[in-house]
């Protein structure tokens, strides 16, 4: 009897064991690139020479003989330096070279370990308050904004306005609304206010890219703001996901920001510009404001409206703009990257009429026009509105103005950039 007891107690040391042999080898190796410029703030002067020291950690330690490929270019562009090479050190100092003009240059690093794929970027700057647009003003740019808004107002807002109980709380209301926007539009979007008597600030959040529903943002409004989230596709904020998958795979088929580019009249963002403008008019029918503090939020394509929306209503008394879209897009023209949607990467849509067209919609152009107080934020790795053509928006803004720079962030809200827009918005509103 005891042989057996023994003989369980060793089967069962040796199974433990062996559990343990499993979790280890089952564990995956931790790999981490580390690119560290010698500049912390990335930036440069022009013809400085820019370096950046590359490791690997392999489990927190640093790892020779890894095999890895960086890419070299001007930001946006095609890279004009690619290169293999083995670690055989633990830190190896690479030049990124320099550049005769302000604008920016990216690295790329990735490591092929154990059928995975690590990525890095580093993007470093060069002058960077002195990269100035390359769209041009039209002559007759605010007249024509300013004949459609008139057009546009002659329609009544008509506007509809329905609670969404299931996301009311006992302290706000949610409801979804919708106002006609132009003839053969409307807009729809999610109002948030608190249930508390009062008057109240407003803040106009445009949206990002895409089409999705709208939740209401009670957060923001519990802490003393009505909130309007709006949509620009003319559709219901409150479908199910699928309808919205649907409508990309229908009506907004393709790609929607390049719709009917070449003609100024009929450009997508014609109605969606005119849609943000006639939110303020909305937002006057709220008996709850309080009639002065108005703010506009937004960022990426969001960027974009906010600045343009506070260009072309004064109403507007605050503007918040992260890594704003749609800004100096004619950069292609001029070798260097342009912004988002990128329409003028193709040679083939580098037409005299389109170019002209995107003149009056270049947030570039609005910036001209803003007149209050702006916060502004991006990430110098961000590849889809990227840091130059951020720069040409921002060094082109005469009011009062503000940037918080997230330089290893992409494209992406962090945590800092959202704390912040809370805190600014307390701050200017209340």
């Amino acid at each position: 009897m005891m042989f057996f007891i023994r003989i369980v107690i060793v089967l069962c040391f040796y199974c433990l064991s062996m559990i343990n042999v499993f979790a280890v080898t089952a564990q995956s190796d931790e790999i981490e690139i580390v690119l560290k410029t010698d500049e912390a703030d990335w930036l440069y002067n022009v013809s400085d020479t820019a370096y950046v020291d590359m490791s690997v950690l392999l489990n927190g330690q640093y790892a020779k003989g890894i095999d890895l490929q960086y890419k070299i270019g001007t930001e946006g562009l095609k890279p004009t330096s690619t290169k293999k090479i083995n670690l055989k050190d633990s830190i190896y100092r690479l030049s990124l070279g320099t550049l005769d003009k302000p604008r920016f240059i990216r690295c790329v690093v990735t490591v092929d370990y154990q059928g995975e794929k690590y990525i890095k970027r580093v993007t470093v700057g060069f002058d960077v308050d002195n990269i100035h647009p390359t769209v041009t003003l039209p002559k007759d740019f605010m007249s024509f904004w300013k004949s459609q808004l008139k057009d546009a107002r002659v329609i009544p807002l008509d506007i509809t306005m329905d609670k969404i109980e299931s996301r009311s709380t006992s302290t706000v209301d949610v409801y979804e609304i919708s106002y006609q926007n132009t003839k053969d539009s409307r807009i729809y979007g999610a109002l948030a206010i608190p249930k508390k008597d009062g008057k109240y600030p407003v803040v106009l959040r445009v949206p990002g890219a895409g089409v999705r529903h709208y939740l209401g943002d009670r957060s923001l409004a519990d802490k003393g703001f009505i909130v309007l989230q709006i949509g620009i596709h003319g559709v219901s904020i409150s479908q199910p996901k699928e309808f919205y998958k649907e409508l990309l795979r229908t009506r907004l088929k393709g790609y929607y920001p390049h719709f009917d580019a070449d003609d100024r009249e009929q450009y997508y963002y014609n109605k969606v510009y005119i849609g943000c403008v006639k939110a303020v008019d909305f937002i006057q029918t709220i008996s709850q404001y309080d009639g002065e503090n108005l703010a506009v939020v937004g960022g990426s394509q969001g960027g974009a409206l906010a600045l343009v929306t506070a260009a072309l209503d004064q109403r507007v008394k605050y503007l918040i703009s992260y890594f704003p879209a749609l800004s100096d897009m004619t950069g292609y023209l001029h070798e260097r990257v342009g912004g988002w949607p990128h329409i003028f990467r193709k040679p083939e849509n580098r037409k005299d009429k389109t170019i002209h067209a995107m003149a009056y919609y270049d947030a570039v152009n609005f910036a001209k026009y803003v007149t209050v107080p702006g916060l502004y934020s991006w990430g110098y790795n961000d590849r889809t509105c990227v840091a130059t053509t951020s720069y040409a928006l921002y060094n082109t803004i005469k009011a009062d103005k503000e940037k918080f720079i997230e330089k290893e962030a992409g494209h992406v809200y962090t945590p800092g950039q959202q704390r912040l827009i809370n805190e600014w918005l307390i701050k200017k509103l209340k």
